[in-house]
């Protein structure tokens, strides 16, 4: 099962079959008009999180009374520090407002969860390549927006 036929993985029968793991896919993201951040898309995640070290360097205020308890998939638990009320996260055709979970550490800018694909009622676009595009909808300004992602 070891042979490739350009960018698909196929069985030793010739069948096509799935790559043992795809990475996740990101978007960049200007907040408050001047930081530009990289988005994780992730819809397996039930928040949007940034971690505590890009908190800190926005500077926005964190409600610490709002904590939830997020269970990892080899069941670890971690506590948020609290929420960021009405984040505004821009992809390009304006604002956009999202409650930010914020955690101690994490390997990204942020995450964006299943709240995010509601809101844009995010559409992807998948390519054998690994290659996504994602299709968004601003809620408020009804603009419809089509963005390549990133690895």
């Amino acid at each position: 099962m070891c042979r490739y036929d350009e960018v698909r993985l196929r069985s030793d029968d010739g069948k096509v079959v799935a790559d043992h793991y795809a990475p996740l896919r990101c978007v960049r993201a200007t907040t408050f008009g001047r930081w530009v951040l990289t988005c994780m898309l992730d819809q397996g995640t039930e928040v949007v999180v940034m971690p505590e070290a890009v908190w800190k360097t926005l500077g926005m205020g964190m409600r610490s009374d709002y904590h939830l308890n997020m269970e990892s998939v080899n069941t670890s638990k971690d506590m948020t520090l609290g929420v960021i009320e009405n984040v505004p996260l821009d992809f390009g055709g304006g604002p956009m407002y999202f409650q930010v979970q914020v955690m101690k550490c994490a390997n990204f800018d942020i995450l964006l969860g299943r709240p995010f694909f509601k809101l844009t009622s995010c559409r992807t676009s998948d390519l054998p390549d690994g290659e996504q595009d994602i299709f968004l909808m601003d809620p408020n300004m009804r603009k419809q927006m089509h963005i390549p992602t990133l690895l």
